[in-house]
């Protein structure tokens, strides 16, 4: 199918056009409220089998899982992070205090 505009008088009016040579519809304009309402009525009617259903749950999970575990790496790495950078801060401090020169004597 193929969407298109016709124009009317006032407007332009969306349709649909079947391009298959062996359809009964073929290059026949068809409203577009009737395809999509007519669509929407099929996948209302559609129920996905246990097994479609149990196989989505198990992907879905895993992908969940694969998620948490990522994040859970990322966690740690921040945390290493912030543990080396409060060290560092404490080391710089430290050494701040210790100095005798006079530049950070007359600053501070």
């Amino acid at each position: 199918m193929t969407a298109c505009w016709s124009k009317g008088r006032s407007a332009k009016y969306p349709y649909y056009l079947c391009d298959t040579k062996s359809c009964v519809h073929y290059r026949k304009s068809i409203r577009r409220e009737k395809i999509e309402g007519d669509f929407e009525i099929l996948l209302g009617e559609l129920v996905p089998s246990a097994n479609l259903f149990a196989m989505a749950f198990n992907m879905f999970r895993d992908i969940w899982n694969a998620r948490l575990e990522s994040s859970e790496d990322e966690k740690r790495s921040m945390q290493r992070q912030l543990t080396q950078m409060d060290r560092k801060s404490t080391l710089l401090l430290d050494k701040l205090i210790d100095t005798n020169s006079a530049t950070v004597d007359h600053h501070l």
